[in-house]
């Protein structure tokens, strides 16, 4: 039994350092009223960095295209097609010979661009990003490789740099289609540099632009309420999730918001809220992970008033309780009561698993 609740309160643990979303970010929950320091740059990176805001205050400008230039970006088209098959390497051939010229051309960017992404490793790629961006800053290749190293320097952990790519983006190109979908990855950059103030108000002005988004609302409420838990503002995390459960039902990541709800509830003093928010879960998500979690929750919150009442049965004085630990501190304030769940669900009915 010992070793089955060891396990438990291990996963729990677990949750608490982390809080997963759609595309199962990671934050990480630091000690109450510490926020952490942003994480440190490297120097290898400052001349990606520098390059990217020198492009960031650049405006994007149109190039003239020569006889010439229409002649190569044939080339390029016809090798980029080529890359696709089994001629790999002879397109990475003839793309590389385009771009040898210089890029200070539309088509010998486009070139380069097209070399670098055809490139094996990450680092690699990115060098040959920032050639373009040094040598012209004003080609729309250079707004392209932007967004591509800001979404390249994201898989080596390299967030600083995947940050200053996606706001040089989005300096150049505001009103591009897929501007709301990069401002969403500028917020993301932010929590994983654990900037959680900064990444908490461009989720909040995602959902300001449009709240009733059935993808990107319920998502930046979902990761705003785990940077306020981050941070220890629980009470905010709370808040939050009341408001997503009551405008998004139907949200895919409901059973880990559940359980998020739960582990705030908790922090604040609210047991009895706390018991019911895993309750609902339980009996909503029965197969869900986060059910198992929920009832290992419960069980550590009921043994302490199992106990009690032990106590008072044999009438004899109750002992100390040691409060229930977690990685997280518990903050002090008043009780909300907290309405049932299956009052936000239209008509009693729970959320399709």
């Amino acid at each position: 039994m010992k070793k089955m609740r060891s396990m438990a309160v291990l996963a729990v643990a677990f949750v608490l350092f982390s809080i997963t979303a759609a595309a199962q970010g990671t934050v990480q929950l630091p000690a109450v009223g510490l926020p952490p320091q942003p994480a440190a740059q490297t120097s290898d990176d400052t001349p990606l960095l520098t390059a990217l805001q020198k492009v960031a205050q650049t405006p994007e400008a149109s190039q003239p295209v020569s006889p010439q230039d229409q002649q190569i970006e044939s080339q390029i088209n016809a090798a980029v097609a080529q890359s696709k098959g089994a001629n790999k390497e002879q397109a990475k051939s003839i793309l590389r010979n385009l771009s040898a010229a210089g890029v200070a051309t539309t088509a010998g960017a486009h070139a380069a661009y097209e070399y670098a992404l055809l490139l094996d490793e990450v680092p690699a790629v990115l060098d040959g990003l920032r050639v373009i961006l040094e040598q012209n800053p004003a080609s729309p290749y250079a707004s392209m490789a932007a967004l591509r190293i800001g979404e390249l320097a994201s898989t080596i952990d390299k967030d600083d740099v995947a940050l200053q790519g996606y706001r040089t983006y989005l300096a150049r190109r505001p009103q591009a289609a897929d501007a709301r979908a990069v401002q969403f990855r500028v917020a993301d950059s932010f929590r994983q540099l654990k900037r959680y103030s900064e990444a908490i108000a461009e989720y909040q002005r995602l959902i300001d632009q449009a709240p009733a988004d059935p993808e990107m609302a319920p998502k930046a409420q979902d990761r705003m309420a785990a940077s306020y838990m981050a941070i220890g503002r629980y009470d905010q995390a709370i808040q939050v999730i009341e408001r997503l459960l009551h405008s998004f039902p139907r949200y895919a990541n409901l059973p880990v918001v559940m359980l998020n709800e739960g582990l705030c509830l908790e922090q604040q003093g609210m047991r009895k809220d706390a018991l019911l928010r895993y309750g609902e879960l339980k009996r909503f998500f029965p197969s869900s992970n986060e059910a198992e979690l929920a009832e290992a929750r419960m069980a550590d919150l009921k043994r302490p008033l199992m106990q009690a009442n032990a106590w008072r049965a044999q009438k004899s004085p109750a002992p100390q309780l040691t409060p229930i630990q977690s990685a997280m501190t518990p903050s002090v304030a008043a009780p909300r009561p907290v309405p049932p769940m299956v009052n936000r669900f239209s008509g009693g009915t729970p959320p399709a698993q």
